[in-house]
């Protein structure tokens, strides 16, 4: 066996579509029950830092979160206060329980 299919065969669902959303250099879309959104935000940022190694925010969004604001919290503050996206920052987006 491979090291590749070793560390494929270790990785649980989610790292795993992770994963291969990053491969495919796609966004990876995760629905979960409602009371499931606050679990499933903290295993989503744990991979983030554990296994990935990147750096993370959470962004609460609710059905008053305009656009202005849901791009402000994705977007990263450059060295000249300019907005960017940092390849290696990625956001973990939440919906806020109603």
């Amino acid at each position: 066996m491979t090291k590749l299919s070793e560390t494929g065969e270790e990785l649980t669902d989610i790292e795993l579509a992770i994963l291969l959303s990053f491969v495919a250099g796609q966004h990876c879309l995760i629905q979960t029950e409602d009371d499931a959104v606050d679990p499933l935000r903290d295993e989503l940022q744990l991979i983030a830092s554990n296994v990935f190694g990147f750096s993370h925010i959470v962004v609460q969004c609710d059905e008053s979160t305009s656009v202005e604001d849901f791009s402000n919290g994705i977007l990263v503050k450059g060295a000249a206060g300019q907005d960017t996206r940092n390849k290696d920052d990625h956001r973990i987006l939440s919906r806020a329980q109603v």
